[in-house]
C-alpha cells in the first residue's frame, strides 16, 4: 500500500552533506508515520549514510521500527540544479501528498501531522498547498510568517517545505529545471497558473531553515543574484506585474554582468529544450 506523503530530500557537496543526519532525524521523529522519503544525493550524502545507517555500506532502502522507509538514490548531478532533484524525488514516491525538504532544514515533530490535518480540513482537494510559518537559525535567527496565498503571483509567499498534492506538481509539470534562484516561487507561480489551487496555512513555525555559509538560497538576500533572479522572474510571469516593473526588470536582465552570462550559457547547455531559458538568452544576446 502506498504512504500518504512523499517526501523528496535533494543532498549534494559537503556543504550540505554534513546537516544530512540532522534533516533526517527531523523527519524520523514525526508524529505521522505515513510516509515515504526518497534521498536523492551524491557520494558525499552517500557517504554520510554509509558511516551513518549504513554501517559502512549504501543500502538501497532504510527501514525504521515504525515502518517509515528512505530509498536512496545515487548520482544526482549538482550542475543540473536543485529543480532537477527535487523532481528525481518525488517522481521517484508514491504519495498523495508531497513535500521537498533539503538537507540542510529541519522540520518540527509535528510538522506532518498539523499539514494533514489542515489539508484534511480544507476538503482534501486535488489541488493543494499547505504551508506554514518559518524559524531561521545556524548563523541567524528570525521568523517567517506566510503572508495572504493571494499575493502568490507577485511575492515569494512559501518556503521550499509546503504540502502539495502530486496531481498539482503533475499539472504544473514539476519544478521547472532550467530556473537558477527563487525556484520555489517558480513553483507556486506555476501551480497558480495551472490548477484551481486551494491554499492552506497553518500558523506555527513547523518548519526550521538554516542560515550558513554556504545556503544556496540565502544568496538571494544579497546582490547581484536576488536583484537578477528576480527580475528573470518578472519577465518569465510578465503578467502578473506593473509595466514599470516589467521595465525594471529588463533593464536588470540587460545589464547582466559578464560571470551571470557565463552561467547562463551553461544553463542554456544543459536544458536546450527550455523555451524560457532560450527567451532569456535571446533577450541577452546569447544564442
Amino acid at each position: 500500500m502506498s504512504p500518504l506523503i512523499s517526501i523528496a530530500m535533494p543532498c549534494y557537496g559537503e556543504a550540505y552533506a554534513k546537516f544530512l543526519p540532522e534533516a533526517l532525524e527531523s523527519v524520523f521523529s514525526q508524529t505521522v508515520t505515513d510516509w515515504e522519503l526518497v534521498l536523492v544525493c551524491d557520494e558525499h550524502a552517500a557517504n554520510v549514510v554509509r558511516h551513518t545507517f549504513g554501517n559502512g555500506q549504501l543500502p538501497r532502502v532504510l527501514f525504521f521500527p515504525n515502518g517509515e522507509r528512505v530509498r536512496i538514490l545515487v548520482g544526482v548531478d549538482p550542475d543540473r540544479g536543485p529543480c532537477d532533484a527535487r523532481n528525481r524525488g518525488i517522481a521517484a514516491g508514491t504519495g498523495k501528498l508531497c513535500f521537498v525538504c533539503d538537507a540542510d532544514d529541519k522540520i518540527e515533530p509535528t510538522f506532518l501531522e498539523k499539514v494533514v490535518r489542515e489539508y484534511e480540513r480544507l476538503g482534501s482537494p486535488e489541488y493543494a498547498i499547505v504551508g506554514t510559518d518559518l524559524a531561521e537559525f545556524g548563523l541567524g535567527s528570525g521568523v517567517w510568517r506566510l503572508p495572504d496565498p493571494k499575493f502568490i503571483l507577485r511575492e515569494n509567499a512559501f518556503c521550499a517545505i509546503t504540502l502539495f498534492t502530486r496531481r498539482l506538481w503533475e499539472a504544473a509539470d514539476g519544478y521547472d529545471p532550467g530556473v537558477l534562484g527563487f525556484e520555489d516561487w517558480d513553483f507556486w507561480i506555476r501551480c497558480f497558473k495551472s490548477a484551481p489551487v486551494v491554499a492552506g496555512h497553518v500558523p506555527e513555525c513547523l518548519v526550521r531553515y538554516r542560515l550558513h555559509e554556504q545556503n544556496y538560497s540565502g544568496i538571494s538576500k544579497g546582490t547581484p543574484h536576488g536583484g537578477l533572479w528576480r527580475a528573470e522572474l518578472i519577465l518569465r510571469y510578465p503578467e502578473s506585474f506593473s509595466e514599470s516593473e516589467r521595465y525594471r526588470a529588463r533593464e536588470t536582465v540587460l545589464a547582466m554582468p559578464e560571470s551571470e552570462r557565463k552561467v547562463l550559457r551553461a544553463r542554456r547547455q544543459r536544458f536546450p529544450e527550455n523555451e524560457k531559458l532560450r527567451a532569456l538568452a535571446e533577450l541577452v544576446g546569447e544564442v
